[in-house]
């Protein structure tokens, strides 16, 4: 038996095989190539049990079909990826976090951060307060944000996008952390 064909043994992955899933995986820029690499495995053995009848060559069969699923894996990923919003570190020095409510009990800020805060809304208007707040409630998830403000995830994507401007220019953040 060469390396066209599945071998006898579907739920093993022969060292060549294995080879491919790495050569596969590394073709693609990620964090997460274990992941990757672990998908491209459960995909081969499928494979490998079903044994597709029409395949005329396994092995290049098996590279365009891991190739693609790796694709179509790499593209999930960063959808999932792009849906959740990565907020902004609290701060320890105004209590653990960022307020934008006024009165809050037990809390002090000094007036040089009060007149911060109040400048930060004005510029913010009531849309992009809202949406900072839903998306702090939704734990960056943007989709979820969209559902809840009924408009388009573009859109709040869009806004999310002059919310980081606003917060850079006021200092509440710093360009790389949001």
């Amino acid at each position: 038996m060469g390396h066209g064909e599945p071998g006898n043994k579907p739920e093993e992955i022969e060292p060549w095989e294995f080879d491919l899933i790495q050569k596969v995986a590394n073709r693609f820029e990620t964090a997460e190539r274990e992941d990757l690499e672990a998908e491209l495995s459960r995909i081969l053995l499928r494979l490998k049990v079903a044994k597709p009848a029409h395949i005329r060559n396994w092995k290049s069969y098996l590279a365009k079909t891991l190739l693609n699923k790796a694709s179509n894996w790499i593209r999930d990923w960063r959808f999932r990826q792009s849906r959740n919003v990565p907020l902004p570190a609290p701060s320890e020095e105004h209590g653990g976090g960022f307020i934008i409510e006024k009165g809050v009990p037990g809390l002090e800020i000094d007036d040089d951060f009060q007149l911060a805060l109040k400048l930060l809304s004005d510029e913010l208007g009531p849309d992009l307060l809202r949406l900072w707040e839903l998306l702090i409630e939704e734990n960056g998830n943007q989709l979820a944000v969209a559902r809840r403000l009924g408009m388009h995830r573009n859109t709040v994507r869009l806004w999310i996008q002059k919310l980081r401007q606003v917060l850079e220019q006021h200092g509440f953040l710093e360009s790389d952390s949001f």
